[in-house]
């Protein structure tokens, strides 16, 4: 299979990469990838082996589409269409999960139901303890691209919510889903994504981002993020660090705890498992 074919000729493989170029455009998963192991950023991003289906994924996805059309009727609503567009409720957040429901890379069947019934436990959360009314979102799952250097920095903010429309810049702040365990001190202040979406919205939108912010869905837990232009700066700088790494074919492994968790441990013979 393809996986064999690669570990056997992992010499041809690197020969025949040296002008291979990834780094003209660049996502922050990507980047996240190569920070997590530079070998496991060159079987997925240079010699592109697919990775097989994950539950994790599916369930993400599935959460991230269902808000993103509550928060659109949220915003309809708000944006004087009531009678159009009714103000989305509790029943009406369950409905679109419903709609949005992705059933591949489950375990079994069983997996398939006990993650399903999680689903609606955590969203009935949300909408009662994280969800308002007085919130007004201004623009969901919005796309960018920032030029770093040469580089293009692409991405997506899953929702930018007004703060302060008073001003002759909109003050608004970043709020960015997430699935799985809840992010720790030290990653939150290394966090390199929400002062890069920071960027693009000052950048490119003309907006005043006055706060960003993280909610775990899963824990219903909101951890803010600094902004601030110290981090924006910082998080650029290391953005390039990053590219030039990888342009210098610099995929040298970096095995520990997250070989277990890696689709490539089978094909890496540094894996740690």
């Amino acid at each position: 299979d393809r996986i064999s074919h690669f570990k056997s000729q992992d010499g041809i493989v690197d020969e025949e990469m040296k002008d291979i170029d990834t780094t003209k455009r660049v996502s922050y998963s990507q980047l996240n990838t190569y920070e997590d192991c530079p070998k496991k950023y060159k079987y997925s991003y240079v010699l592109k082996i697919p990775s097989k289906p994950h539950a994790s994924l599916s369930f993400g996805t599935t959460i991230h589409n269902t808000l993103k059309d509550f928060y659109t009727l949220v915003k309809e609503s708000n944006e004087g269409l009531e009678g159009i567009v009714e103000k989305p409720d509790e029943k009406k957040l369950l409905e679109l999960y419903e709609t949005h429901w992705i059933p591949i890379g489950y375990d079994s069947k069983a997996h398939e139901k006990k993650r399903k019934s999680f689903g609606k436990i955590i969203l009935k959360e949300f909408y009662h303890n994280l969800y308002s009314e007085d919130q007004r979102p201004y623009r969901l799952e919005e796309s960018f691209s920032v030029h770093v250097g040469e580089s293009v920095f692409v991405g997506k903010i899953d929702r930018i919510d007004i703060v302060d429309d008073s001003g002759e810049k909109l003050k608004v702040e970043i709020v960015d889903y997430k699935t799985g365990k809840v992010k720790n001190d030290a990653n939150i202040k290394k966090d390199l994504q929400l002062p890069l979406y920071a960027l693009f919205a000052e950048e490119k939108l003309g907006l005043e981002v006055v706060g960003a912010k993280y909610v775990f869905i899963e824990h219903g837990e909101v951890v803010s993020v600094d902004v601030s232009d110290d981090r924006k700066v910082q998080a650029r700088e290391r953005i390039v660090e990053i590219i030039d790494k990888i342009k210098e074919k610099n995929f040298s492994p970096t095995p520990g705890y997250l070989c277990r968790y890696c689709d490539y441990n089978v094909v890496c013979e540094d894996a740690l498992v």
